[in-house]
């Protein structure tokens, strides 16, 4: 998986395909994804004074020498297929490690599918390229 610190700098389309090309092959249903967690400036985190702004700028605010904390955290996960149509009834589900992306390596134990006419879910396991 491909994770890290800092904001993201999202790749291209053709760079996300060009990975995935060497995996694609005939009975493989191959998957991209990412799961980051990240922070956002709270709704009302200026009319419950956490915040100040002053020319047009934000700033922290500290009350007592305490931080007032204007953030609140939150996640994204997606998962997508390379392609809507597959020929035949049995295909294997394949996620390879490159074709991941997150800042949050640590929170994932594992992935299960569930099919929709299989009645149980399966381990999706990693699938390095």
């Amino acid at each position: 998986m491909r994770f890290g610190n800092s904001a993201p700098a999202f790749m291209k389309e053709e760079d996300i395909d060009t990975l995935a090309f060497s995996v694609r092959k005939p009975g493989k249903i191959l998957l991209c994804g990412l799961f980051y967690h990240y922070t956002k400036l709270m709704e009302d985190a200026l009319s419950n004074n956490l915040i100040t702004v002053s020319n047009n700028a934000l700033y922290d605010r500290y009350i007592n020498e305490n931080w007032q904390n204007p953030y609140e955290v939150s996640s994204a996960f997606a998962i997508s297929s390379f392609t809507d149509n597959y020929v035949g009834l049995h295909q294997q589900i394949v996620l390879p490690t490159n074709l991941f992306f997150g800042n949050q390596a640590e929170a994932i134990s594992s992935m299960e599918i569930d099919s929709i006419n299989s009645g149980s879910s399966s381990l999706l396991a990693e699938h390095p390229v």
